[in-house]
């Protein structure tokens, strides 16, 4: 037998879910030879130092599966130093599990050079993809909702004095409150500082635009690479930030429309044609294809998260469309 084995076997084998048949070709794989043997105990070795417990981290969408509440992470990701080789072996595996568990998303840690290009850190990442919605707690108790795809990266040494996480994509933050310590969110572009408050920021790749939206507390918002202070928010305002310029501005909005996507609800207000259906390929996680568009469109609804067909043909009844689905691709033509 050839001495490679799908990570996705191991995985099942590691996470007590392979059945008997897939347990005994591990078992047979294992005894054909000496090198298999050192292959599967160093794999396990690797899996046991990343002991990605993932039901400690997220609460997936499936309340089938972990219900909704999810108990509070007690430590952070462990600093793994070792050889990327086996780094990137240990990742493969956990990637593996956090799809077979039926996570609604998938999570692995991974890794990066220290300025000295030798050793290597681990980071916690979590990825919601299209068409998901997810919940997860940090480890300082900060609660987190995030929408379709979008990702949340934080270091191995995040703890209470060191509160840092990445975001891109959207999500909505209730951060517990600590005077001392600030809670940092970092996209790359902006930083906005907290030390206890709810907000929402939203900054997907392929968005011209940036935005936070204060709900309770207060925050700042400052640029990344000089720490340029742009704007401190009050209570139901947000600032939308262009990432050509940086240039920015501040609004009121209605908290309870602004997220309402965490209900489960899709809303769209005066949105182009363009943002439509962009919302709608993350909602559903389908790709979107028009064969002809009328840029002068515009929507305004709000609805409970339907099927993508009930959806489609709601469209259908505000401006006339015909439209195919073809497993993740939908090809629209307008009438």
């Amino acid at each position: 037998m050839d001495q490679k084995i799908p990570h996705t076997l191991l995985a099942k084998y590691f996470v007590n879910q392979a059945s008997e048949e897939e347990s005994e070709e591990v078992r047979v794989w294992r005894a054909q030879s000496p090198e298999n043997e050192r292959l599967y105990r160093e794999y396990q070795h690797e899996w046991e130092i990343v002991h990605a417990d993932f039901s400690r981290f997220v609460v997936p969408d499936s309340e089938k599966m972990w219900g909704n509440i999810l108990s509070r992470i007690n430590e952070p990701v462990k600093t793994i130093l070792y050889t990327r080789k086996k780094l990137y072996k240990a990742v493969a595996v956990a990637a593996s599990i956090a799809l077979l568990v039926g996570l609604s998303f998938s999570v692995w840690l991974s890794a990066f050079y220290r300025t000295n290009g030798n050793d290597l850190t681990a980071e916690a990442v979590f990825i919601v993809p299209s068409g998901q919605k997810s919940q997860l707690i940090l480890p300082d108790g900060t609660q987190v909702w995030m929408n379709s795809d979008s990702k949340l990266t934080y270091p191995a040494d995040f703890s209470k004095t060191r509160r840092l996480v990445k975001l891109e994509g959207e999500a909505y933050f209730d951060v517990v409150h600590d005077e001392k310590n600030e809670f940092i969110v970092n996209t790359g572009t902006v930083n906005v500082l907290v030390h206890g408050t709810c907000f929402s920021v939203t900054d997907y790749p392929a968005d011209p635009f940036i935005s936070v939206a204060l709900d309770k507390g207060s925050v700042s918002v400052e640029t990344t690479r000089e720490h340029d202070l742009l704007t401190r928010l009050v209570p139901g305002q947000k600032v939308q930030i262009a990432k050509s310029d940086i240039s920015w501005n501040v609004s009121a909005f209605d908290a309870e429309t602004y997220n309402i996507w965490m209900l489960n609800k899709l809303q769209f207000k005066g949105d182009s044609l363009y943002d439509v259906f962009r919302k709608i390929e993350r909602w559903y996680g389908v790709k979107i294809r028009l064969e002809n568009e009328n840029p002068s469109y515009s929507y305004w609804f709000t609805l409970k998260t339907e099927s993508l067909t009930e959806m489609l043909n709601l469209i259908d009844q505000i401006t006339p469309i015909d439209y195919k689905i073809n497993g993740e691709e939908v090809t629209i033509r307008y009438k």
